[in-house]
This record gives structure tokens, sequence and C-alpha cells, in this order.
């Protein structure tokens, strides 16, 4: 009975070993979408897992299916058939909300134009998603993220007194700031020049080893996507 019970707790702690450290993990992802008198498939029988710390990119000609995978990879979706878990949870099993509420404080956005608000300040827009979860001791922590990507003087700047690469510091601070536990970026590139974009590259990459932050990425940038553990192509 001992051994049988001490069989019994290994395998219960193996379990929760592995959902700790698969921070994504994807099965028979399929998405179709419906087109006049047919149906169109995006993505089919996809499968994928994400250990936290670890980093996989997207890379694939323009409408291949990157943005719409990483969208129902982060639950802004839901795939036709098939089954996608972000941090233990079954998204499909999660109406909109509770997927939002999944998200909050622990998921971050970049995005390829920087949706930064243009009302609002650099420290402000770093600010915002720390005031919305009602975090403490916000407004030091934002100073201190926008320290981090190099805009310590840039604090009261806003996003049109601020280069391409600027505002993409910007999101990146905003993104980082909540400490999430995976972050999904689309084309954070995409729209820099070369030289300014391996510096975000390099940013980003080195935010992602100091927090310890799982990443997805999808990009049409060769050189951001093979710094990543794995390549996938579509």
């Amino acid at each position: 009975m001992e051994s049988t019970r001490l069989a019994t707790d290994n395998k219960m702690n193996n379990q929760r070993m592995d959902n700790m450290e698969n921070v994504l993990r994807v099965k028979g992802l399929s998405k179709e979408v419906a087109t006049t008198g047919d149906r169109f498939q995006i993505l089919s029988d996809f499968d994928l897992q994400l250990q936290a710390a670890g980093s996989i990119s997207i890379v694939g000609a323009s409408g291949s299916g990157k943005s719409t995978l990483l969208g129902l990879l982060a639950g802004l979706d839901l795939p036709t058939s098939g089954t996608v878990q972000l941090l233990g949870r079954n998204l499909s099993e999660l109406d909109e909300d509770d997927r939002a509420r999944l998200r909050a404080g622990q998921v971050g956005f970049i995005f390829q134009s920087f949706h930064l608000l243009s009302t609002l300040n650099a420290l402000d827009n770093v600010l915002m998603p720390m005031e919305l979860l009602s975090l403490t001791d916000a407004r030091h922590k934002a100073r201190q993220a926008l320290t981090e990507v190099g805009l310590e003087k840039r604090l009261h700047h806003y996003p049109s007194q601020l280069s391409g690469g600027e505002q993409q510091r910007v999101a990146i601070a905003r993104a980082f700031v909540i400490q999430p536990q995976i972050l999904f970026a689309d084309e954070p590139t995409g729209n820099l020049d070369h030289k300014t974009g391996a510096k975000i590259s390099d940013l980003l990459f080195n935010l992602q080893e100091q927090h310890r932050t799982a990443i997805v990425l999808a990009t049409h940038d060769m050189q951001l996507s093979e710094r990543c553990d794995r390549v996938i192509r579509l």
C-alpha cells in the first residue's frame, strides 16, 4: 500500500511540475473561416508546447496565418477544433470575460504599430495596465521600467514626440512592467529600420532573460526569429 501511495504521489507531483513548466500547450489546433459559399482553412492540426522562460518564433509569408495563430494562442480568438491550454487553463472552456481575467497581469502584448494612447505621455502609458490591476507602487515601477528601456529622460513625452524606436521601447516597458508569465509579440520590429529593429531585438531578449518571461512572437525578421529557442514556419 505504501509503495502504491508513493507512486501515486510522485505521479501527481510530476503532473504539477509539468503544468508549471508548460505555460502554453496546444493540441490539434485548427481554424476555419467562412467565405462566400465555402470555408477557408487557415490552420490545420497544429501542436505546440512552450515552457516557462522559453521562446518561440512564428514565421511565414503574409497571409500564412501568423497573426491568426498568435490570437488563438492568446485567447483573443477561439479555434474551430483542438485545444489551447494557456497557463494551465483550456481556453475553449472559458468565456470571453474569463479569458480576459486569465490574461490580466499574466500575459503581455507588443504590437507592430505600438498601440500607445496618444493623449498619454510615456509614463502614463506604462502606468495604465498597473492602474487597471490596482497594483501598488505603480508610478515607481513605471519609472523603473522606462529606465530599463533607456527612456528615463522621456517620461513626459507624448507618442507624437517620440521616434518609432522610442515608441516601441515604451510599448515594451508597458508589456514587461506587470511581470507577465508569457508575452505575445506581433511583428515587434516590423515598423522600424534595420538598425533600430536590431536594438529593439536586443532589448526584448535582454528583458526576457532578466524577467524569465516566455515569449511567442510572429515576425518576418529572420534575425529576430533565430534568436528564439524554436522557429515555426507556416
